[in-house]
Order: structure tokens, then sequence, then C-alpha cells
């Protein structure tokens, strides 16, 4: 005898499992289910979406429905994500980031969050009408290191719809200030425990008071209000910095600069109570016009209800904790198009144009994070589009569900490879590790860190240099020359080198670091980082 209850159950988790898929609009989804079933056993569209509904419930509560003041006073939902019933459901629902939070727990209780928000459009570019314009922000870890490189190490946190956050006292600042209020809530700075795996035990989990805020020059002007390259002072932590048409009797002084200064010397870095001071200077301004004039002067437009108006959520996430986005800072319009432009000359210069193509064949092309809500999640969402609340949920929790579903099937952390060419290790090394099979390679892949002979590399304030990287039956490690520190500046550290060998064995969650550049000098290496 069938059982029909069961395999009613097995189609019903077949079908809501198709709703994740690129393509596949929940409508299509449910076509095609129904055209594949007997009449006597299809599902009508009420049983259909009931069912939508009960797949994406548990995701829902993921996400607290919050209320953000609008400049006519009343108030406006805004759903932001809870942190501990993300996480607990995060890792009760991925593989991948169970394993990665216990490796990072392992090492330590306290996360550090990295916030980052952008502003995208999904469906036509082109329409005039902009409701799927939308500000998304994420959140990962610090301790993540450089598992951050990959899209789905981020979560998806609050969303907000353009024209709703034009509406919102504070704009998209005062939104990010609510995103941090809620997020770093004192529960979550106390600790909460947090179930790993099907029979492990809790694991305390405590944020810390400060969070990490990554974006490009339109987010740092709408989260901090400074006027950014439409100012005398286009930089948000440079205080004698002005850009490049200023007066030129300002540059005269000898005290400021505009951006073409090459000599980073010269620039002086404003601190986060100077700059607060500054904001609460604005507030106090009465006179509209002697404010403008001091605006233009600091940089930084006073917005009533922004985030730098806020003396307690300031202090958590203060200018200090900021930083350009690689993406627009380096790649788009940035450092990267000169080096590009330099390369060139030199590479003409010399007729060797094989450089350069082995170059452009090695590199690999980034997705922007953004590419889940642009692709098809919001487009699919069009019926709740007019309902900005019901709009910002369902949103929400298709893109945490898709996030966690491509996070199994493409991975957070890459498995460590040793490149060729290969050779066997000397008779010696062998001997020490008691592995007949220890093999070296030409450089050792661990997740975005590629490590090859003559690298420095940095874990837990120590720092080595590397001889060679190995493979054998215990796993990888690296043979290094153990390096003692120098001295530290504010660009990086001084090492000195020394004559310890170790065998240091590594793993894809392993805690290292590498410098962005190094240079060696005699016995003395020096590491920018």
């Amino acid at each position: 005898m069938v059982n029909n209850k069961k395999r009613k159950l097995v189609d019903a988790e077949s079908v809501t499992g198709c709703l994740h898929l690129r393509g596949a609009s929940e409508t299509a989804v449910s076509e095609i289910s129904s055209r594949n079933r007997p009449k006597d056993d299809r599902w009508s569209q009420r049983t259909f979406w009931r069912r939508v509904s009960d797949y994406y419930a548990p995701l829902r509560k993921c996400y607290c429905r919050l209320k953000l003041q609008s400049s006519q006073g009343s108030d406006l939902d805004f759903w932001v994500a809870d942190a501990q019933a993300m996480l607990q459901h995060v890792v009760a629902q991925s593989a991948q980031w169970c394993s990665m939070l216990q490796a990072v727990l392992a090492r330590t209780a306290t996360l550090r969050v990295i916030l980052y928000h952008d502003e995208c459009t999904a469906g036509n570019v082109l329409s005039a009408a902009k409701k799927l314009k939308a500000t998304m922000w994420y959140l990962s870890f610090q301790e993540f290191r450089t598992v951050c490189a990959r899209e789905h190490a981020w979560l998806p946190v609050a969303l907000l719809q353009h024209h709703v956050a034009d509406a919102v006292l504070g704009g998209v600042s005062a939104a990010t200030a609510k995103v941090l209020q809620h997020i770093l809530q004192p529960a979550n700075l106390f600790g909460f425990d947090l179930k790993i795996g099907a029979s492990g035990g809790p694991a305390r989990v405590q944020l810390a008071p400060t969070a990490l805020f990554i974006a490009d020059h339109d987010a740092q002007r709408a989260t901090y209000c400074n006027k950014g390259s439409s100012g005398y002072k286009p930089c948000l932590w440079c205080a004698n910095l002005l850009k490049r048409d200023a007066p030129q009797a300002a540059l005269g002084s000898g005290v400021f600069v505009d951006i073409c200064e090459s000599k980073f010397s010269r620039f002086h870095i404003a601190t986060d109570q100077e700059i607060f001071a500054a904001a609460d200077h604005l507030a106090d301004i009465a006179k509209a016009g002697e404010r403008a004039t001091m605006q233009k002067a600091y940089g930084f437009n006073f917005v009533p209800g922004s985030l730098l108006q806020d003396a307690d959520i300031r202090a958590r996430m203060p200018p200090s904790c900021a930083s350009n986005d690689v993406l627009h800072a380096y790649y788009v319009n940035g450092v990267a198009s000169w080096e590009v432009g330099l390369a060139m000359r030199e590479l003409q210069s010399i007729s060797n144009m094989d450089a350069l193509r082995c170059i452009a064949c090695s590199s690999s092309i980034k997705k922007p994070g953004l590419r889940i809500y642009k692709s098809h999640v919001a487009v699919q969402q069009k019926r709740t589009i007019n309902e900005s609340p019901k709009f910002q949920i369902a949103v929400l929790s298709r893109l945490l569900n898709v996030t966690l579903r491509e996070s199994e099937e493409k991975g957070l952390l890459l498995p460590a490879e040793l490149q060729k060419p290969f050779q066997a290790a000397s008779s010696e090394l062998r001997a020490l590790t008691g592995d007949p099979e220890l093999r070296s390679g030409k450089a050792l892949q661990i997740g975005n860190l590629q490590i090859r002979p003559q690298d420095v590399i940095l874990w837990d304030a120590k720092a080595a240099q590397v001889l060679g990287c190995f493979q054998g039956r215990s796993g990888f490690c690296v043979l290094t020359l153990r390096l003692q520190l120098l001295r530290k500046h504010a660009w990086g550290s001084v090492w000195q080198i020394t004559d310890r060998q170790t065998l240091l064995p590594l793993s894809p969650a392993a805690n290292i670091d590498m410098p962005v550049f190094s240079k060696q000098v005699g016995e003395t290496i020096s590491c920018l980082h």
C-alpha cells in the first residue's frame, strides 16, 4: 500500500526546493509543478502560496520589524536581521557556515561585525519608476579573514527602497544607525549561546562593541554625511586635504594640500573626536548662512537624525572604522588604471607582451555581492513592490535562502591545493615527519591565499618566511624560517630573520594572513599590512 501522505510531503519538498533557482520565478515553479501532476492531484494557487509561505517562515523569523521616523513625523516599517536568530538558522541549515564558525569560535568567542551597504537597481535600469532601486545592507565578520572575499560569506541584513529612504528623517544614515543599534544591542555584546552541529554543545558568542564599515564613496557620504567630491574636502578622513581646484590661497599656507599631493606624510588624519566635535558644532549653529559656511569648512553636512548626530551610535562605527571599497577605490577609475597604463608602457618598451597575456589569463573575474538581488529575486517580488514592509521581508528571506543554498553548492572554504610541478621532499624532511609520501610543490593555495617560497606569512602576532610548500598523509604544511619582530609602524612592521626552522601545518581554516607587500634588505624584512 502506497503512503500517499508521505509521497505528498516529498513532492512538497521537491517543489519548494526549486524556489531558490535562478531564472525560475515562484509562479513558474507553480505552473511547472501543476503540469507535471495528474489533474486530480494538482495544487491550487492558494495551496501553493501557502506552501511557499510555510517554506520561508523560518527565514522570516531571522528578521525583526523596527521603526524609522519619517520627515513628516510618522513611523515607517524597517526589517532588520536578528543576529542571534540569523546565526542559529545559518549554522543549522548550512554545513559550510557551521564549519566556518566552528573554526573561528575555536580561536575566539568575540566576533567583530563588518557592515557593508550599497545601492543597486534591479529590473529595467532605464525605467522612470525606480521602485526596484534599493539600498542593501550585508554583514560578515572580521575573523573570517580571507573568506570574506567569498560572496556567500555575507549575510543580508536589511533592505530599503530608494523612495522610502528619501522619506526617512536622516535618510540612509538614520537607517544605518538603526541597523547598528539593533545588531550591536547589549544582549549581543554580553554574549549568547549558539548551538553548532546536530549533537554539538552550545558555543558562546559575543559581538565586539564596534563594527567595521566597507563602502564606496557614495555609501560613505550617505552614512557619515560628508560632502565628498562635491565639497572642498573630498576625503572622509583627511583634515587638510582639498580638492584639485581649491583656492590657491589655502594651498599656499603650507597646511593644506590637494589631491595630487604625492607625499603621504603631508596628509593629516582627523581623529574621531575631531569629527564628532565638528558634527556637534554644526548642530549648535542656529543661522543657516553660518552653518553653510562651516559645512564647507568641515567637509560635513548637518543632517538631523543621521548617524553622526547620535552620540551613542556613532561610537559604534566611527569614521576610523570605515574603509574604502576596493572595487571603487582601486579597480574602477582608481589606482589600477594607472598601474595598467604604466605596465603597458613598460611592456611596450621591451616588446614583451607574453607577460601581459599570462597576467590576463591568470586573473579571475569577481561577481558583485548584489548579483542575487539584481538578477532575479527583486523582480520576482513585483507584486509587493508598492508595500515596502512586505517587499522588504519577502526579498530579505529569499536573499538569505539563496545565500545559504549557494554556500552549500559552491562552498565557503576552498579546498587547499598544492600546485605543480611536484617533487619528493628531501629524505631529512620525510624522516622528520615520518611521512614517506611527503612532496613539495611550486605553491600552496589556502583559501584565497597563494603561498610561495620566500613569501611572508603572519599569524597570532607571529611571522615566518616560507622556504617550501608540502603535502603528505597528514595534510599540508610549509617549511619556514621564524621571524623576530623589531618594530611596528602605522603602515606595518619590520622583522629580523632568525635561523630557527619550523614545519607549520596549514588548513583552509588556518588563521593566517599575508602582507600586501614585503621587501627584504639583508637580514630584515619590512611588511606592509
